[in-house]
């Protein structure tokens, strides 16, 4: 079983958007955050998780995704970021 939960925004706001089927456990998550700056220059950033329910990792990621955009300047054109899980 997988499960797949992205976000992506282009302008203000955005949508979180899950497909798949939810692990039931904790599980390990595969996680990328993008930016792409107003100059067209884009960076990637890619993680790993352990131990995270959907529930858990919503939160995780929009944490990490605020911290990362602050350390781009809060100055981005477009982001958006991925987690995918195996798990059971």
């Amino acid at each position: 079983m997988s499960c797949l939960v992205s976000f992506q925004c282009t302008g203000p706001g955005g949508k979180v958007v899950q497909r798949g089927t939810a692990p039931k456990k904790p599980s390990l998550w595969n996680a990328q955050v993008w930016f792409i700056l107003p100059c067209g220059d884009k960076f990637t950033h890619s993680i790993t998780v352990p131990g995270q329910t959907v529930r858990g990792m919503i939160p995780y990621m929009e944490a990490l995704f605020d911290s990362l955009a602050a350390d781009h300047g809060n100055q981005v054109r477009a982001a958006g970021w991925t987690a995918t899980s195996h798990g059971r």
